[in-house]
Order: structure tokens, then sequence, then C-alpha cells
């Protein structure tokens, strides 16, 4: 094997290292300004370039790529260079001049002020995909992600632009990774115009960043998990883009410009009530728990607090948000609220139906619905708890539906079928409604015990095999556990 791409190798990472030294810079700074130089030095023809001494109006000068992909040139070489004499990357380009450095003695335009300002921060990118998706055609659809970033507060829309690094590394694999899927990774490189000067802009605009590539994954490939976007470590970072196997960069000759393309995804992130108080009703007309379009629960703090916090929320990263922000955000939102009457019955009346089977009937119900949404494309593992995630009660659920329930859908002569399906298409109704959401653990407990207390107990809605002192069936502390919490808001938990 020839030594000469390992020395041509070697000879790039010196200089580097030697502008490091020289101008006192970052490794990913230095290896573009090694990359410009080495651009300049193979002298490609573009055909004229603008004079210094005019300004003409109108979109920026930059390298013509159809003319580069003519001459067999590697466009990725060229894609983010905007002017090749000062290096100009087209995330800084001005739209009130021909837009590179050259012109910034010339030109007071706020990306001339900004330029050295451009980079926000480098994400880490993870995310379940389908197999069949290449890795370059991912790593483009996360760098088309932020073309045009969105700020929910401000209702502002304004350009971005990204360098995405695929890891020469392959993709990885887990034994849990669902069949038909790959475990994608990629590293971004974001930049923005933005006056920095604002204080927490730049944390304001890692966030929209991170919003923007997670709404587009999660809306192409749905998955249980992810996708995860992470403010990654230089030193990781820097040894992706060593060691890369190619680099794309968001698609647009001129971001500073929304194509033709581009206005139906930037209607969708943008349609909402005219301003903020036309979303927000007063405050004591603000619900007290919601579940947004995620399936993620929020509730508020106190009746004297707008601002809602999820559940789970410090775990997950999710910060508190008002009313407003909720919907902007994360909308479509969902008040959570009690049953309905009509399924209120419904509910009682299987159990009375399932008679001493009740008691397994509900946990086989709770059963089905849990391993649906987990195995359903586009459903979230949390959906069946979200109206209030946190409390005892869903946890109780969640556990005793798996352990017990699972158990329980094997043995059909345990449960009633009927009352059972009836349950669970209760159960789906009011989780998966466009407009409301009804917590289940809680409300489904309270139509037991009403259920419990009128029939006689605990003896009247349990078989043998769950009583206190059975033999057979189940071990002693698994019996304990299903009949405390199935009766736990019974009048008669104890004494039946």
């Amino acid at each position: 094997m020839s030594k000469k791409p390992r020395r041509a190798r070697q000879a790039r990472n010196r200089a580097i290292e030697a502008k490091k030294k020289e101008l006192g810079v970052s490794h990913t700074a230095a290896l573009r300004l090694v990359e410009a130089e080495q651009a300049t030095e193979q002298q490609p023809t573009w055909g004229d370039v603008p004079s210094n001494d005019v300004l003409p109006g109108g979109p920026p000068w930059r390298p013509d790529l159809e003319k580069i992909k003519a001459h067999g040139e590697d466009p990725e070489a060229w894609g983010r260079i905007l002017c090749l004499e000062c290096a100009c990357r087209v995330a800084g380009a001005c739209d009130q001049c021909p837009g590179c450095y050259c012109f910034n003695d010339q030109c007071d335009g706020f990306r001339h002020k900004q330029q050295d300002l451009t980079q926000v921060e480098t994400f880490l990118v993870a995310a379940w995909v389908p197999a069949d998706l290449g890795r370059r055609e991912f790593a483009q659809q996360v760098a088309d992600a932020v073309h045009t970033l969105y700020r929910a507060d401000t209702k502002e829309l304004y350009p971005c632009r990204a360098e995405v690094f695929q890891s020469a590394y392959p993709d990885q694999t887990y034994p849990s990774l669902p069949e038909g899927t790959r475990h994608a990774q990629v590293l971004v490189d974001a930049w923005a115009l933005r006056d920095w000067a604002i204080d927490g802009e730049i944390e304001a605009v890692t966030e929209d960043v991170a919003e923007a590539i997670e709404g587009v994954i999660r809306e192409r490939y749905p998955a249980a998990w992810g996708p995860a976007v992470m403010v990654w470590d230089v030193k990781d970072a820097e040894r992706i883009v060593q060691e890369r196997e190619f680099v794309v960069f968001t698609q647009d000759p001129d971001p500073m410009l929304v194509p033709g393309g581009w206005e139906d995804y930037v209607a969708r992130l943008t349609v909402r009530p005219e301003g903020d108080e036309a979303a927000t009703p007063p405050l004591d007309e603000l619900p007290t728990r919601v579940v947004d379009d995620r399936d993620q629960g929020w509730h508020r703090s106190s009746h004297d607090d707008a601002m809602y916090r999820a559940d789970f929320g410090e775990k997950r990263g999710l910060e508190p948000l008002s009313y407003a922000q909720l919907i902007a955000r994360r909308g479509p939102i969902r008040p959570v609220v009690p049953p309905s009457a009509e399924d209120a019955a419904a509910v009682t009346g299987a159990l009375r139906l399932a008679g001493r089977k009740a008691a397994a009937t509900v946990l086989v119900a709770v059963y089905r619905v849990a391993k649906q949404y987990n195995t359903e494309e586009g459903r979230s593992v949390h959906r069946l708890y979200a109206g209030r995630e946190g409390s005892h009660e869903s946890h109780g659920l969640r556990v005793l539906a798996w352990e017990v329930g699972s158990d329980l859908a094997e043995r059909p002569g345990r449960y009633h079928e009927a009352a059972a399906e009836t349950i669970a298409d209760v159960l789906v109704r009011w989780t998966s409604s466009k407009d409301t959401f009804t917590e289940v653990a809680e409300n489904l407990l309270y139509l037991f015990a009403e259920v419990a207390d009128a029939d006689g107990g605990w003896q009247k809605v349990a078989d043998r095999y769950l009583q206190p002192g059975a033999r057979i069936g189940h071990p002693e502390h698994i019996v304990e556990r299903v009949h405390l919490f199935l009766m736990g808001k019974s009048s008669t938990r104890y004494t039946s």
C-alpha cells in the first residue's frame, strides 16, 4: 500500500498544529484555515470575481458547485468556502455586498461585525433509523434540518448552517435495537448569525439547533428511543473530525434566503395562535396538568405559578416552560381531564361482567395496551402513564402490568376476554385522543374500588389464586401487592 496518503495526512496534521500555536486557535479552526490555504493553492477557475472596488447588491458570490462537478473536483472540499481569497464561509455571508471578508472595510453590514462569532456549538446526534438509510443521506438530512431555525418565544425565523461529519468507524450495534433499524451517529458543527451581545443568545441558539434536529428526525423516523442531540466535548469532536469518512453541508448556495421547498417546513414550525395572549388563558383558567404531542406529561407547580414542569423533567433535560412556550415548542398539548360518564360506565360495567375475574382482567387489559404502545411505531412508551407519570399509582400500574398482567394474559381461564377488550379500548381512547388526555392509573383504581365496595370487597372481584393466604397460583408477596394496589382507593381495603 502506498504511503502517500499517510504522509499527506501527517503533513496536514503538522500544519494544523503550527496554526494552533501561531494563532492560538482551536484545532477545528486551525483545520479550516489549513484546508482553505490548500484550496487556494490549487487555483481552480471560477470565472470573474467581483471587484473589491464595487459593492453590487444581491446575493453573495461563491464558487459555482456545478462547475466544480463538471471539472471533476470534489464539491465537499469547496462547499463551505465562499471566497478563496479570505476563506469566508457561506455561513458568514453578507446579503448587502458580494458577501466575503474581503469587504470588511467597505461594508458595515451586521454579518461583517459578527464574522468571528458565528460558531454556536458542536453536537453529537444519535438516533435509531431504518437500516437501509444510507449514512450520507442521513447526514445530509441532519445538515438540512437547521437551514431555517425558529425561536419560539420571539416567533423569529433566522438562518443557520451546519457541517455534519460522519465518523469513519462503523455504526454501533446493540442486541436491543429493533429489527430493521440501525444506530446512526454524526457530529454536527452549527453556525448561526445572531447578535451575540444579547445575554444568553448562545444558549438560546444552541437550544434552537437541538430542537430543529430532533424535530426533523423524530418526524421522519419515530422510534421508542431518541433521537439524542447532545453538546459534545471538544477533544472527542476533534477525533471524529480528523478521522471522518466524509462531511456534508447544509444545502443552499445562499443561506441568507429561504428557498423554494422550505415553505411547508417553516409553516409547520410557525402555525400557532396569534400572539402569546391568544395562546395563554387567564392564570386561573390554566389546566393543572397537560400532555404534549410527544406524550410527555407537564404539571403546574402551584396555582400561583404559570410555569409548567415536566414529569421527570430534570432527568430528561426538560426545563420549565410557560403555557405559550408549551404550545409553540411541543404542541398540540392536551389538558388532562376526568373520564367521561360513558367511559366510566363502560369500565365499571366490564368489571362487573368479569365478576371474580375482575382483578386479573384489569391487569391483562393494562398489559395489552402497554405492550401495544411499546411495539407500535410512533408510540411513546410513556403514553399510558403520561397523565401523571410521577405518581406511585402510575409506577405501581406499570410494574404490575408487566410482572403480573403479562403472566395472566397467558392464562385465558383467569380473565374475562370481552371485559378485557372493553377496558383496553377505553384506555386507548383516554390516552390517544387528539384534544384531551385522561390519566389512567388513579382513575382506573377509583373505578375498580367503586365496583369492589359495591359488590362486597376483594373476595367478590378476585379469584381464589389472588386471595390472601392462597397456596397456589402466585407467590405470597405478589398476591399482597396486587391486593393492596388494586384496592388502594377502596374503603374496604384492609377489611376484605
